[in-house]
């Protein structure tokens, strides 16, 4: 199921908050999968976990299939264990 989009300014910040959920999935994910969840670039992906990471929320990079990395939370940070669960309840809401 594809992300609702978000209207105007708005949409980098839903983006990123959904972009929290997906990062702490176990094994995360690439900049492809990601940039084909959101119908966006692998750029913009970039610039959206260059935000995450200036806000100070911790993520890790670890090789995966070929030469693509794979980027997830740092859930050994107590805030990113938060972050995370903030996150999955905007997506979903009525949990």
């Amino acid at each position: 199921m594809r992300p609702r989009r978000a209207a105007g300014r708005n949409e980098q910040l839903v983006r990123v908050l959904q972009l929290l959920s997906d990062l702490a999935r176990r094994g995360g994910c690439d900049l492809y999968e990601l940039a084909a969840r959101y119908g966006t670039t692998t750029r913009t992906i970039r610039r959206d976990l260059d935000a995450i990471a200036g806000a100070g929320i911790p993520l890790k990079r670890e090789a995966g299939e070929g030469s693509r990395l794979r980027w997830s939370l740092d859930l050994d940070a107590s805030r990113a264990r938060e972050l995370a669960a903030i996150a999955s309840a905007q997506r979903d809401p009525e949990s």
